[in-house]
């Protein structure tokens, strides 16, 4: 048995993405998302099984997202001139544990990231991986005029506790103990040996009623400008605190983001 008693290292993760070749970012990403780990190791050897990551995302929604890190961003801009502070702005940022739709990195150490939402669901699989760098974010969900900030440093015990769980799926993976799980993703499989597979599922795009599409559409506007206001209201806030530079990356490539505001 490997050693996961220190998940920051991620050495179980770090060495399971060397053996299959894939980026820490794809096998943090598999790990968290499935739970039959008959399937993840079945992903992990076929390259050609990228269904779980390849599902339809209605072009409506991505545009709306887009549209609003537009009208946000351009918002913020104006906000930090007339307070007199200095950043530089990152969008589409990658790192190993996914990538921002904006990061703003200002001085003395200080960096916030934003998460924009244009739907109503909440991707928690996303956010429990954005939870492992400790920079704030601010996560907003357009539909419902919802803006937050969450710090990660508050939920160390549930960061270590989910990072636990990673390496240990990880372990079982590299030592071969592994637990398939039945379940609705059998239907999406592509693990056809398994005795659990039911075929691919097709995806499909929902389409909107005239009723739906205008009330979704209303929504989207008329919060937009209450929600990229209080947006540039937490990322003044957060820059304008005293900076407390604290190591914060669990892995290489997060300590490499850091130089952009270190």
């Amino acid at each position: 048995m490997r050693n996961y008693k220190n998940p920051t290292s991620l050495n179980n993760i770090k060495t399971l993405s060397r053996q299959s070749g894939k980026s820490m970012l794809s096998v943090i990403k598999v790990l968290s998302n499935i739970s039959c780990e008959k399937k993840i190791k079945h992903y992990l050897k076929d390259t050609s099984s990228l269904e779980y990551s390849q599902q339809k995302v209605e072009l409506y929604y991505r545009q709306k997202s887009k549209f609003a890190q537009i009208k946000i961003l351009d918002n913020l801009k104006t906000r930090l001139i007339g307070e007199g502070i200095e950043a530089t702005f990152l969008t589409e940022f990658s790192t190993i544990i996914g990538r921002y739709d904006i990061i703003i990195v200002g001085g003395l150490g200080k960096a916030v990231r934003i998460e924009i939402k244009a739907g109503f669901g909440i991707n928690l699989k996303q956010l429990d991986r954005y939870l492992l760098w400790h920079i704030p974010l601010i996560l907003v969900r357009i539909p419902t005029g919802n803006v937050i900030r969450i710090d990660p440093k508050q939920l160390k015990p549930y960061i270590l506790f989910s990072l636990r769980g990673l390496e240990a799926k990880a372990e079982r993976l590299l030592s071969g103990r592994i637990y398939t799980v039945p379940g609705f993703d059998c239907w999406s499989c592509t693990c056809f040996e398994c005795p659990y597979n039911k075929g691919r599922l097709q995806n499909s795009l929902k389409r909107l009623s005239d009723e739906e599409f205008e009330e979704d559409l209303m929504l989207f506007f008329k919060n937009l400008p209450y929600v990229a206001e209080k947006v540039a209201k937490l990322v003044i806030e957060e820059l304008k605190l005293p900076s407390q530079r604290q190591k914060s990356s669990t892995t290489e490539d997060l300590q490499i983001v850091e130089k952009h505001y270190s």
